[in-house]
C-alpha cells in the first residue's frame, strides 16, 4: 500500500501522547496503542484505537491520527463495515482533515455519503446508524423514509426518533411526530457505564452520540427544540 510505511512511522511517534495524560481513560487508551500493529493486527483494533482518540479528552489533538487510522483500516479492508461507518463520521466531523489529503468541506461531506451509503444491511447498527445521518443529508420524503428505516431496524434508540420526529413536525405530521418524541422520551436511560476496556469507551461514545439510547430525558427535550446536527 503506498505509503504505508510513512503512515505507520508517523502514526507509532503520536503514540505514547496519552501516557502523559495521567490515569483513568487515558491510560487505557495508552495501553491499548501501545499493544496494537497497525499494518497486519486485527482491523477492529485500529477502529476502536481511532474512535477512542476521536472522544477521549486525553486525547484532543490527535483527531488528524483518528482520520488516519480509519482511512488505513478502510483501505485494509472496504467490507468492514465499522471502519466504513466510522470513517464517514470522522468525515463529518473534520471535512478539512487529513495528514496526506486536504478537502474542502463539500467534499468530506461527499466521502462520506459515498461511505455510508455503501454501509450493508448485515450489519444492523452500522446500518440503522447511516440511515440515521443519510436522513440528516435529505429533505422532505427523503429525510423522513431514512428515518423511519432506522427507527424500523433499531427501534430502541432515542436519537433516530427524535430526529424522525423532528422530520415529520417539519412536514406537518404533528401527529406522528408527538408519537416518536413520547417514544423517545420513555426509552431515555441516563447512565455512565463503567469503562474498564477501549471497547467500552467506544460503547459509550456510540451511546451518546450515534443511538442517543444514553441520553436524560432533558438532553432529549433539548435535541427536539434544538438544530438537528450530525455532531
Amino acid at each position: 500500500m503506498r505509503g504505508l510505511s510513512k503512515k505507520l512511522e508517523s502514526l507509532q511517534a503520536s503514540f505514547g501522547i496519552a501516557k502523559k495524560q495521567g490515569d483513568g481513560v487515558s491510560q487505557i487508551v495508552a495501553e491499548f496503542e501501545s499493544a496494537i500493529d497497525l499494518a497486519s493486527g486485527p482491523i477492529e483494533d485500529v477502529v476502536t484505537l481511532a474512535v477512542c482518540y476521536m472522544c477521549t479528552e486525553s486525547s484532543i489533538g490527535k483527531e488528524v491520527y483518528a482520520v488516519d487510522l480509519l482511512e488505513m483500516a478502510f483501505g485494509r479492508s472496504s467490507i468492514n463495515q465499522g471502519a466504513r461507518f466510522w470513517l464517514a463520521y470522522s468525515y463529518l466531523l473534520w471535512p478539512y482533515y487529513s495528514s496526506e489529503h486536504q478537502y474542502d468541506e463539500g467534499q468530506g461531506v461527499l466521502k462520506a455519503y459515498e461511505l455510508l451509503r455503501g454501509i450493508e444491511r448485515s450489519d444492523t447498527q452500522a446500518f440503522s446508524a447511516s440511515r440515521l445521518l443519510l436522513g440528516k443529508m435529505e429533505e422532505g420524503e427523503k429525510r423522513i423514509k431514512l428515518l423511519e428505516e432506522s427507527v424500523a431496524l433499531c427501534p430502541e434508540w432515542v436519537r433516530n426518533r427524535i430526529s424522525l420526529a423532528k422530520a415529520y413536525n417539519a412536514s406537518g405530521l404533528s401527529a406522528n411526530a408527538l408519537s416518536q418524541f413520547e417514544f423517545a422520551c420513555a426509552q431515555c436511560k441516563p447512565m455512565q457505564l463503567p469503562i474498564e476496556t477501549p471497547a467500552h469507551i467506544v460503547n459509550q461514545y456510540f451511546g451518546d452520540i450515534i443511538s442517543g439510547v444514553y441520553w436524560s430525558n432533558l438532553k432529549c427535550h433539548l435535541f427536539f427544540e434544538q438544530s438537528d446536527l450530525l455532531y
